[in-house]
C-alpha cells in the first residue's frame, strides 16, 4: 500500500515556514562557519587528494575551449531523433565551468577567474537551458514563444545551480572583474528557474494528483540550491521552499512502504538519492528542524541501493537500467549514517574502498551532493554481507541469494508487476540469473536514448519487448504496455525461496491464454523456473533465454554454458540458437555492458498444446 502524507509539509508548518536567512545558511551540515560576507564557502575541510584532483583537472582542460552549441545540433534531435550529440557539447560547458570554478575557490591565485567568466557568459547566451528532447518543437529557437511557453527540466535546473553556485564561490573574484556578471546570472536565474517553478503547475510536480519520478526530487533539489543563493527577497524564498516541499511530498506519496525503486538502480541515484539531497537541504536550511531522516519509509529507500547491488558493479537492471551502475558510494555512506542504518553504511564505505574511481569528474549534476561529499570526512572502510532474501513487495521483485557471499553461488531475481511502470519494459515475470558474480541469464538493458524512446514506437526498440527478455511468447504474441497487462496471484515464499505469480494478463486477448503461472525459485544450489499453461485452444509456446555465455546446444535437454553451468528443460521443449541475434551490431550502450560476454538468444519451443507445464533447472556441474 501506499503511504499518504505530508511529511515534510507537516514538519514546515510546524515551523511557522520559515527558513534561515541566507547569511546564516550553513551550505555544508559539516562546516561550522556560513558563507562570509565576501561570498567565500570554507572548503577547508575538502582532502588533499580531492583538492589535487580538482586543481589537476582544471589545469588538464584548461587550454580547451569551451565547445560551441550550434543550431544544427540543436535541432537535430527533431530530425533524426539523435539527442546526443548536442547535449554532449552542453554538458561538457558545465562540467568545465564547475572545475575551473572549484579549483579557483581552493586556490584563490585568479589563475582560473577568466575561464570561469568565459563559462558563465556563454551560458547566459544559451537561448534556452533545456534540451531539445525536452522542448515542443514548436517553441524551438522562437524568442517570441519562448518566454510565454518557458519549461523547466532536469538540465536547466541543474544549469541554474551550476550558476548559483559558481558566481556564490567566487563572488569577490567575478566582482573584481566585472560586477555585471553576477547580476546578470542573479537576473537569468530568477527568469529561468525561480519563476517557472513558482509559476507554473509542469506534470513532473505532482499537483495534478498524477504519479512522478526521478524529475520530481532532482528538479527540487537543484532549485532549492538556486534559490537559497540568489534570490535575496526572505518571503519569496520562503515560499518557494514551501512550494518545493509540498512537490516532493508528492514523490514521497508515491512509494510503498517497501521503498522500492521502480525506475531501477541507476536511476535511483536521481530518484531516491536526490530525495536525499532535497532532505539535507531542507535540514541546513532550517538548521535542522525539518528532519525526517528517521522515518523508515526514507531509511528503506536508501537500503534499495544495496539490495539491488548483485556482486561489483552489476546491479539488477530490470527496466532503463544498464547492467552495470556505478553510484555514489560517499553519499550512500552519508545516507546511511542520517538514516541509522549500519548495514546501508557499511555498504557504502566497503564500496568506496573497492570501487571509487580517482581522480574529479567534474559532474554538475547534483551539485549539493557532490560539494557535500567532497567535505565529508575520511571513512573507516565497513564490511558489509549483503541480504539472502529480500522481498520489494511494493514494487514486487523478490531477490534470493545462495550464499551471503557476492561473488560465489547463485543469484536470482525476478519481477511482477505491471506494464506501465517508469521506464517500463514489457517484462512482467522476467528473472535474471548469476552464478560467482557473473551473469548466465540476463536482461539486455536499455539502449541509448533517442527520440523514440519516450515516443508512442517505444515498444517497437526489440530491447523493451517481452520477447527479448527470460519470458515466454504465446501463439507469437508478446506482452504489452499498459497498467492492465499485469501479474496477479503474487505470493513470495520465504521458506520456499520462490516467487510465483500468473502473468497470462500481461497479454493481450490474442495470445489466447486461460493462465500462465510461473513459479521462480533458488534451492539447495539449484534455479528452478516453472510455467504452468493453460490456453484456450491448442496452440504454442515459445521461452527466451537470453544467454551471457556461450552455449552448447548439441545435447537435446541440456544447454551448456561456458564456467560449468548447465540448463536441464523439459522434454515437451526443443532448443534452437537465434542467429539473427547480434548484440555486437547494436548501439554502444548495450555493446558496452556486455562486451567481455557471449549474448545470445536462445528459444525453447514447445508442440501444440492446451494444458502443459514447462520446467528448467539450472545448476553447477
Amino acid at each position: 500500500m501506499i503511504i499518504v502524507m505530508k511529511l515534510l509539509t507537516k514538519y514546515y508548518e510546524t515551523l511557522g515556514g520559515k527558513v534561515l536567512p541566507l547569511d546564516k545558511f550553513r551550505l555544508f551540515i559539516d562546516l561550522a562557519e556560513p558563507i562570509s560576507a565576501s561570498g567565500d564557502i570554507g572548503l577547508d575541510n575538502i582532502s588533499e587528494s580531492d583538492r589535487d584532483g580538482i586543481i589537476a583537472a582544471a589545469e588538464k582542460i584548461f587550454d580547451n575551449p569551451y565547445p560551441l552549441t550550434l543550431a544544427s545540433d540543436f535541432i537535430r534531435f527533431w530530425r533524426d531523433g539523435n539527442r546526443s550529440i548536442f547535449e554532449g557539447f552542453y554538458f561538457t560547458r558545465r562540467n568545465m565551468l564547475l572545475t575551473f570554478a572549484l579549483a579557483e575557490a581552493i586556490e584563490r591565485k585568479n589563475r582560473f577567474t577568466d575561464r570561469v567568466m568565459d563559462g558563465i557568459m556563454l551560458i547566459c547566451d544559451e537561448y534556452d537551458w533545456v534540451i531539445p528532447a525536452h522542448i515542443d518543437h514548436r517553441y524551438a529557437l522562437n524568442p517570441c514563444f519562448y518566454h510565454k511557453h518557458n519549461n523547466l527540466d532536469l538540465f536547466s535546473a541543474m544549469t541554474g545551480a551550476t550558476l548559483a553556485l559558481v558566481t556564490t564561490l567566487l563572488r569577490g573574484e567575478l566582482d573584481a572583474t566585472a560586477h555585471e556578471i553576477r547580476e546578470r546570472v542573479i537576473y537569468e536565474l530568477h527568469e529561468r528557474i525561480c519563476a517557472p517553478f513558482m509559476e507554473r503547475d509542469l506534470g513532473w510536480m505532482g499537483f495534478a494528483g498524477n504519479a512522478v519520478n526521478n524529475w520530481n526530487p532532482w528538479i527540487v533539489s537543484n532549485v532549492l540550491l538556486t534559490a537559497a543563493l540568489t534570490e535575496a527577497d526572505g518571503e519569496y524564498r520562503e515560499s518557494l521552499t514551501l512550494r518545493a516541499i509540498k512537490m516532493v511530498d508528492n514523490f514521497i506519496n508515491g512509494y510503498h512502504t517497501d521503498g522500492g525503486c521502480d525506475e531501477g538502480p541507476s536511476y535511483w541515484g536521481a530518484a531516491g538519492a536526490s530525495l536525499f539531497d532535497v532532505l539535507e537541504l531542507l535540514y541546513d536550511l532550517t538548521d535542522g528542524y525539518v528532519d525526517i531522516f528517521g522515518e523508515e519509509l526514507i531509511r528503506r529507500m536508501g537500503e534499495y541501493e544495496a539490495d539491488f547491488n548483485i556482486s561489483g558493479s552489476y546491479y539488477i537492471n530490470f527496466a532503463d537500467c544498464p547492467a552495470h551502475v556505478r553510484p555514489d558510494f560517499r553519499m550512500i555512506a552519508r545516507y546511511g549514517r542520517r538514516v541509522g542504518s549500519p548495514r546501508l553504511t557499511a555498504f557504502g564505505t566497503s564500496s568506496l574502498a573497492k570501487y571509487a574511481r580517482p581522480g574529479f569528474s567534474g559532474n554538475h549534476w547534483q551539485l549539493y551532493r557532490t560539494l557535500k561529499n567532497l567535505v565529508e570526512p575520511p571513512y573507516e572502510t565497513g564490511e558489509y554481507k549483503p541480504a539472502r532474501q529480500c522481498w520489494y513487495d511494493g514494487i514486487c521483485v523478490a531477490i534470493e541469494r545462495e550464499t551471503d557471499e557476492y561473488d560465489k553461488g547463485f543469484f536470482v531475481a525476478a519481477k511482477g508487476g505491471h506494464n506501465a511502470e517508469s521506464h517500463n519494459h514489457n517484462d512482467v515475470g522476467n528473472f535474471i540469473v548469476y552464478h560467482d558474480g557473473k551473469p548466465v541469464l540476463l536482461d539486455v538493458g536499455v539502449g541509448a536514448y533517442t527520440k523514440k524512446t519516450f515516443s508512442s514506437d517505444r515498444y517497437k526498440i526489440w530491447s523493451m519487448c517481452s520477447d527479448y527478455h527470460n519470458l515466454p511468447t504465446v501463439n507469437g504474441i508478446t506482452q504489452r504496455a499498459g497498467k492492465n497487462f499485469h501479474a496477479e496471484d503474487i505470493a513470495y515464499d520465504k521458506a520456499g525461496h520462490s516467487l510465483s505469480l500468473d502473468i497470462s494478463k500481461a497479454y493481450p486477448d490474442e495470445a489466447g491464454l486461460v493462465s500462465l503461472c510461473r513459479r521462480v525459485s533458488l534451492d539447495d544450489g539449484v534455479v528452478t523456473v516453472s510455467d504452468d499453461v493453460k490456453l484456450k485452444a491448442e496452440g504454442e509456446v515459445c521461452f527466451t533465454l537470453m544467454c551471457a555465455r556461450g552455449v552448447d546446444l548439441s545435447q537435446s535437454g541440456v544447454i551448456k554454458f561456458d564456467g560449468g553451468i548447465e540448463l536441464c528443460y523439459s522434454p515437451n521443449l526443443t532448443a534452437e540458437l537465434d542467429e539473427g541475434f547480434d548484440v555486437s551490431a547494436e548501439d554502444d550502450s548495450i555493446k558496452n555492458n556486455w562486451k567481455e560476454l557471449t549474448i545470445s538468444r536462445v528459444l525453447l519451443r514447445s508442440k501444440e498444446f492446451t494444458e502443459d507445464k514447462f520446467e528448467v533447472k539450472l545448476r553447477k556441474v
